[in-house]
């Protein structure tokens, strides 16, 4: 089997100017990947991609939309590929941290090392239809999982990460009890299709793909919507520089990772804005900090455009923010804080360069979505708002 890397290409070269590439990609998508949904005439069920990226509040989310009795949720099914990196179409892998994209080859997407004492390699989906994309690849898995269709994304499934209860939900209680009893996997996932057709609602969590990727799920699937959830690139660029294990604490100091981050927003809400069009009322952006507020008024809206009741108390019981690992020499105040103030601690620790840097990189971002270049000043203070949502992006 052919693996060898693909030389890396700058990430300029893979930008906005590769928007009709990327539709030619998507528009050419094939027929046997993207199927339609199980119980097709079901007006009452709800497909759901939350489309975010890492640090951006999407655990916190994913919890809010799928955590509920109503919901199969499924936590970040293309974890397995690749922790770091995203996918753009046809067959473009772009680092989340270094900044740049190399082209790959789906054979060499597709595999995995199950064990760390050896270099073998197993496949991630085996069978695979034949000469399909990566990206295709990609595509394939989702649709399977909104048709429940979870037998045959066995090998995908990773242990302690997509049947964990702090990430899965309580959805995947009865599977990871089967396994305890020593049934095979296979009878376990059998038994989780059942409970994932009976959900109203089934919930994907996504943070390695474009948002413009899934326009062919949307096509195929009449009752899918894309929930794509933002959050301040100061803000998440903070988060990324102190959760412990991440790959941008030990970075040199340039503006790769900032840089990475906005090109793909930037990217994403231009293409977003394109599948708004194109499907009216079925895909929404939706602000971290507009969703994670004590009054709940966006998540009252977005549960009414969903279909979920909203019930106070079990709301609190599920908007609970789970924080990164921070390094320990940071103190209890600079935890204590990201906990309880999650949505302007970036405003509190900051360093200042680090938000010029930002600026400097991101400021295109804001313009699109409303957040506001501050001043040294108005960053800390706090009851100066640094967001104003544009009208047409008000869910």
């Amino acid at each position: 089997m052919d693996t060898k890397p693909e030389p890396e290409i700058k990430l300029s070269n893979c930008k906005r100017d590769s928007y009709h590439i990327d539709m030619f990609s998507i528009q050419n998508i094939r027929s046997d990947v993207v199927k339609p949904p199980f119980d097709y005439e079901s007006n009452k069920k709800h497909d759901v991609i939350l489309s975010a990226y890492m640090n951006s509040g999407s655990r916190y989310t994913g919890q809010l939309l799928g955590f509920r009795n109503e919901s199969f949720f499924f936590y970040e099914p293309l974890w397995r590929f690749s922790i770091w990196d995203y996918y753009r179409p046809a067959d473009i892998q772009c680092s989340s941290t270094v900044g740049s994209c190399r082209t790959v080859k789906t054979t060499e997407v597709n595999s995995y090392q199950l064990d760390q004492r050896n270099n073998a390699l197993e496949k991630v989906i085996d069978p695979l239809p034949s000469d399909i994309q990566p990206i295709e690849l990609m595509l394939y898995i989702l649709s399977n999982i909104l048709r429940c269709d979870l037998v045959s994304l066995k090998y995908l499934i990773q242990e302690r990460v997509h049947d964990h209860p702090n990430y899965a939900g309580p959805s995947w209680r009865k599977y990871t009890e089967c396994l305890l009893k020593f049934n095979p996997k296979s009878k376990c996932l059998s038994d989780l299709e059942q409970i994932c057709k009976k959900k109203s609602h089934r919930i994907i969590k996504v943070l390695r793909l474009t948002a413009g990727t899934f326009r062919p799920l949307l096509k195929t699937n009449p009752r899918l919507s894309i929930i794509h959830l933002v959050r301040d690139p100061r803000a998440i660029i903070h988060s990324r520089l102190f959760s412990r294990f991440y790959p941008s604490t030990t970075r040199n100091n340039n503006d790769s990772l900032e840089r990475n981050l906005c090109d793909k927003m930037l990217d994403d809400v231009i293409e977003v804005k394109r599948l708004q069009e194109d499907f009216p009322g079925r895909v929404h952006i939706v602000y971290y900090e507009d969703l994670n507020s004590e009054n709940y008024v966006t998540l009252k809206h977005l549960y009414n455009f969903l279909d979920l009741n909203f019930n106070e108390s079990e709301v609190k019981s599920l908007a609970q923010v789970k924080i990164n690992l921070a390094p320990p020499e940071r103190g209890s105040n600079f935890t204590e804080d990201r906990k309880n103030h999650n949505t302007f601690w970036w405003r509190k620790h900051m360093k200042w360069e680090t938000i010029k840097r930002v600026d400097n990189v991101c400021y295109k971002v804001y313009y699109e979505l409303g957040y506001k270049i501050l001043s040294k000043s108005q960053v800390g203070d706090l009851t100066y708002n640094s967001l104003e949502i544009p009208p047409s992006l008000q869910l």
